[in-house]
């Protein structure tokens, strides 16, 4: 958010938004995006009527943070690094289940008071279903390889990224996991499938 804004903490948001429903913005990319879903189920688990405004880009978003047309941003590191800089944003919460290395003083969702909220998001490769086990396993110890290299876990750091490899079998885990918690986001949000 705007390091203008009269908000310290997800608490004083909430409240905000429980004094004068509707009337606060929350701001996110693109619907249907981990940002954007992140923000209907922020509004969900506090129960706060929030308006939440989609945008097309991250700098779209920054853009409406900084003229104060939203009054909360949700977006990776990476997207507002470039303004933390310059002190023009203030960062209230992470979404993580811990803190992030390169925002060490500032609190998670949960140990701002919201412990149900947590947001991480992840990348996968796929291959063609039938393709031989053979096959999936050696190029599975190769991109795990490959994330482990310092050079790419350093790089990732900097991004706010955590670069770390999977098995098949914990990849299709996480993303079965993840379609029944979001699509349950999605139909209480009551976001039209597409």
């Amino acid at each position: 958010m705007s390091s203008a804004s009269p908000y310290h903490s997800l608490k004083d948001v909430v409240a905000a938004a429980q004094q004068k429903p509707g009337k606060l913005n929350l701001g996110a990319i693109n619907p249907g995006s981990t940002q954007n879903l992140s923000a209907h189920l922020f509004r969900q688990i506090t129960g706060a009527d929030f308006t939440i405004v989609p945008y097309r880009t991250t700098p779209d978003l920054v853009t409406a943070l900084l003229r104060g047309d939203v009054d909360v941003g949700f977006d990776y590191y990476a997207g507002f690094e470039g303004t933390l800089e310059d002190g023009k944003f203030r960062i209230l919460a992470t979404s993580g289940e811990s803190r992030d290395p390169l925002l060490k003083d500032v609190p998670t969702a949960q140990e701002s008071g919201f412990p149900d909220y947590v947001v991480t998001s992840w990348n996968g490769l796929a291959v063609r279903a039938g393709t031989p086990d053979d096959v999936v396993k050696v190029l599975n110890t190769e991109i795990n390889r490959a994330l482990a290299a310092p050079e790419v876990q350093e790089k990732s750091r900097r991004l706010g990224m955590d670069s770390r490899g999977s098995t098949p079998d914990e990849m299709r885990d996480r993303m079965g996991r993840d379609i029944v918690r979001w699509r349950d986001v999605i139909d209480k949000a009551g976001i039209p499938k597409q």
